[in-house]
């Protein structure tokens, strides 16, 4: 027997691949709740019991859970349907951070007027675990329908923002197509 207490922390994240993770592991659980001839069984607690997950996964229909999160990223033109960007700050004083990627969100939207693309620049946000080892962490993320436009706005800005004044102790990255959001 297995029990998933609060899955609803799996239906509802900042991570957009949170559902497909979510999916993923709970079939993994079910599947080795069970042993050899001897029938699994899988207590899940939630709060949104009518959530549409639920009864794809109940019904053990893997297509329809692919086909479903496919739509929802579709909508919402994310990966592979969007393409993303993530500027990442850390730094000891939170206005470090902030500062940085505000210069940042100019410059980027300057090469964006200019070259004319449709790029959404959002932030700069606390990163979702905002305070790590003492460190303060924001983000920034562009998302762009064609890969070539963003590809071209990161080519033209970041010689830019890497000429950006920074305070002593802050730290920056860019992630292109992240993996992870936090």
């Amino acid at each position: 027997m297995a029990v998933i207490v609060e899955a609803d922390a799996g239906l509802f994240s900042i991570d957009f691949r949170a559902q497909e993770h979510f999916s993923q592991l709970l079939l993994q659980v079910a599947g080795r709740s069970g042993r050899a001839h001897l029938k699994g069984e899988v207590l899940i607690q939630t709060r949104q019991p009518e959530h549409a997950i639920w009864q794809d996964l109940l019904s053990q229909d893997y297509t329809a859970i692919a086909k479903n999160l496919l739509q929802q990223r579709q909508m919402a033109q994310l990966p592979p349907f969007g393409f993303l960007a993530l500027l990442r700050t850390q730094s000891k004083q939170a206005d470090q951070g902030i500062a940085f990627l505000m210069q940042a969100k100019q410059l980027l939207q300057k090469s964006i007027a200019h070259y004319g693309h449709a790029i959404q620049v959002l932030g700069p946000i606390p990163a979702p675990i905002e305070k790590i080892a003492g460190k303060y962490r924001y983000q920034l993320l562009l998302k762009a329908t064609q890969r070539k436009a963003l590809q071209t706005v990161l080519q033209t800005s970041m010689p830019l923002i890497c000429q950006t004044k920074t305070n002593a102790g802050l730290q920056w990255s860019l992630d292109v197509d992240p993996i992870d959001m936090r």
